[in-house]
């Protein structure tokens, strides 16, 4: 009955493209889901790096193009196969 850890890594810019890893770790069952949140829109589905998330731990990396000037609030949330939710939240600046 516990959630996944997140964590998140340290964002990179590159001119206005910014990317940060996630990492996700469960300790009792597979990762079945992740979508990520910017600034309290919509959820939006989350790959995993190796393509198809269905182990235990699992590396996601979220991809933000054309992010405007500004404080903004990027929440990760990864679900496993006993539907816990486990988030993190960074704020980009």
């Amino acid at each position: 009955h516990t959630p996944p850890t997140v964590r998140a890594g340290a964002p990179v810019r590159s001119g206005n493209r910014l990317e940060i890893e996630f990492e996700a770790v469960d300790a009792a069952s597979s990762l079945r889901r992740a979508e990520y949140s910017l600034d309290a829109g919509p959820w939006i589905p989350l790959a995993a790096a190796d393509g198809i998330i269905d182990s235990p731990q699992e590396r996601f990396v979220v991809r933000l193009e054309n992010l405007s000037a500004g404080e903004h609030v990027l929440v990760v949330r990864v679900v496993d196969a006993g539907n816990n939710a486990g988030l993190a939240k960074v704020v980009l600046r």
